[in-house]
């Protein structure tokens, strides 16, 4: 880039960072220098005769070099191109009739034939385009693809047939196309494959199988071909609008497919929760057991009975071993409340004393008290809501009597104000 007026090329420091959409497509983005390395920056043109060529004219109607733009149609081609490096040669034509198109450029890269009136002659007539890597027929109602129809653009690399009526797509039909790695098949009336295509689908880098129009079926207990083809991680990573495919389930209701993965949080399956098997994590959860278990057998007190042993008659035989004797185990105060329980392993150990512990009676039988009985909160609530009604009543009576005695009966009321003298009063010397 040079300034008209000072002929000196202004410094960018983020250069490398700019950059630019594609013509026909905004959803394609490149860097600056990237275009500028691929013959990225397109120039509209009408006719154009590439440099280096000589046919140009003397006979420009065979001549390959020569790039005219259909009529009816836009056309862009890379700035800089030559013979040898004819770049790329962009054709967009919207809403023309299929076998009205005679005529396109031999080194067309991009074509789009978007809305246009389908005929499956039309591409016939168009020849072979050795070049051609990219082509578009979007909303062409396309019912149904020819066989042989895409065999003629060999080195086709991105189809797009979105928003046709397509109901399904067979193998033969783009069989033949072995450079086919992206085909957008969103907004078509679209029906479960068959296991031959998903297979065939599985090669390619990007795939579009949205839209609302789609009759996928998919169930949780008897999942499809598709639905066990969308689901494995390769093929899913692959398909851009996962989010916006639909599937019709047994009850006839339509509901987006990635619900149906028993691993989503939203599902409409049973939930499967996926189980990490580590050694890490096997090694905790067992040495975390082993100390509740320790734990456990710590606070147990065991107690082992041992069996008395009666003390028997010294023998001349016996003479020198100790005899040994029962000694009866004292329980202490501390411990009556505690009940022995029998583990798994037959020890003894004491439980925490319970809510009613048991008591001897004057026959020396151990009984239970009768269970303590609280006072019901409801009832003191009850009762304390009276007692504020009858406060608020009182209350009540007060201040009626008083207006009854100021307002209706106010000659009772003076009369009861008249000031009695107190006994302490002074008389006055005058009186």
């Amino acid at each position: 880039m040079i300034h008209p007026q000072t002929k000196f090329s202004p410094i960018i420091p983020d250069l490398k960072e700019l950059e630019c959409i594609h013509m026909v497509d905004e959803s394609r983005r490149m860097k600056i220098m990237d275009a500028d390395k691929n013959q990225g920056f397109l120039c509209k043109y009408d006719s154009h005769c590439l440099e280096g060529c000589n046919c140009c004219v003397s006979s420009p109607h065979d001549c390959t070099c020569v790039q005219s733009c259909p009529a009816g149609c836009k056309c862009w081609r890379s700035e800089g191109s030559d013979i040898d490096k004819p770049g790329q040669n962009v054709i967009f034509c919207e809403n023309i009739r299929m076998d009205r198109l005679k005529y396109i450029p031999e080194t067309v890269t991009e074509l789009h034939l978007i809305g246009s009136m389908w005929k499956d002659k039309g591409l016939k007539h168009l020849g072979y385009k050795d070049k051609l890597t990219l082509l578009n027929l979007s909303s062409s109602s396309i019912d149904y693809l020819n066989q042989t129809l895409l065999n003629q653009f060999s080195h086709l690399t991105t189809l797009d047939l979105s928003h046709n009526n397509l109901r399904s797509i067979k193998v033969n039909d783009i069989r033949l196309l072995e450079n086919l790695r992206n085909i957008h098949l969103h907004g078509n009336q679209l029906q479960n494959f068959s296991s031959d295509i998903l297979k065939h689908l599985s090669k390619f880098q990007s795939i579009t199988l949205g839209g609302n129009l789609t009759e996928y079926t998919c169930d949780c207990k008897m999942p499809s071909n598709f639905q066990t083809w969308l689901f494995e991680g390769k093929n899913r990573a692959k398909v851009i609008d996962f989010d916006q495919i639909y599937c019709t389930l047994p009850n006839k209701n339509k509901v987006r497919i990635k619900l149906l993965d028993p691993t989503d949080e939203e599902t409409v399956c049973e939930k499967v929760i996926p189980t990490e098997t580590s050694s890490t994590t096997t090694t905790t959860t067992t040495s975390k057991t082993q100390r509740q278990t320790t734990t456990s057998k710590i606070q147990r007190t065991r107690t082992t009975t041992k069996p008395s042993i009666p003390m028997s008659t010294a023998s001349p035989k016996s003479s020198n071993r100790t005899s040994v004797l029962s000694i009866p185990q004292v329980q202490s105060s501390s411990d009556k409340n505690y009940d022995e329980k029998p583990d798994e392993d037959g020890f003894t150990f004491k439980a925490l004393p319970t809510r009613n512990p048991l008591r001897m009676n004057k026959a020396g039988t151990a009984t239970r008290p009768p269970p303590r009985t609280d006072i019901n909160s409801g009832f003191l609530y009850s009762l304390l809501i009276i007692i504020l009604l009858l406060v608020v009543i009182c209350l009540i009576c007060a201040i009626a009597s008083t207006v009854y005695l100021k307002l209706i009966r106010p000659k009772s009321y003076n009369v009861q104000k008249v000031q009695v003298r107190s006994v302490d009063e002074e008389i006055p010397l005058n009186s």
